[in-house]
């Protein structure tokens, strides 16, 4: 191997005195009305109880059950093991010689081009392909599924929960109401 570059020993050595390098992955999602920073909600709840404003519902998201954040990322696991190392693929079916596998089984040259597993023939071009199904297959168990399980997980707090354990938080635009507009007359 050639000799390494500073920026290279310097990553290497990092590496060597904390083991292993993990990505620190955040999602951060603030809520809050352009022209009202600062105003409590508890200010538009009164003015709807005195029918001066009206709500609508204009989205519904997902919060955290633990802490009711929106910071939310979600993901697909697998229903077999729980691993989230999971990769789409698709059932293919190259037409000149009729062989059927996962993609993933046919080996990519660099510029893309699939090389099919029983014949060797570049296949460059997707009419050459038969498509049967998408699907989603596990990295650890190589389990097959159309439907991973979805999961959840709260960046605030750390909770890791299921659909059936979120809390969906309507999301409200709003607007006076015509007592709202003769009170400002």
């Amino acid at each position: 191997m050639s000799e390494l570059t500073r920026d290279l020993k310097e990553v290497l050595s990092k590496l060597a005195n904390i083991k292993y390098l993990s990505p620190d992955f955040k999602v951060t999602v603030t809520l809050s009305y352009p022209y009202l920073e600062g105003v409590d909600e508890s200010v538009l709840e009164d003015l709807i109880r005195n029918e001066l404003v009206v709500r609508k519902v204009v989205d519904v998201v997902i919060a955290c059950a633990k802490c009711g954040s929106l910071s939310i990322s979600t993901k697909y696991a697998c229903p077999a093991c729980s691993s989230v190392n999971m990769i789409k693929s698709r059932l293919i079916q190259h037409v000149s010689c009729g062989y059927t596998d996962s993609e993933v089984k046919f080996p990519r040259k660099e510029n893309g081009v699939l090389i099919c597993p029983k014949c060797g023939a570049g296949i460059s071009d997707e009419r050459e392909l038969k498509v049967y199904a998408t699907f989603f297959e596990c990295v650890l168990c190589h389990f097959k599924t159309s439907s991973p399980d979805i999961i959840h997980k709260c960046h605030n707090c750390g909770n890791i929960f299921k659909p059936a354990d979120a809390l969906l938080r309507p999301l409200y635009m709003y607007e006076l109401s015509n007592k709202g507009r003769e009170l400002l007359k």
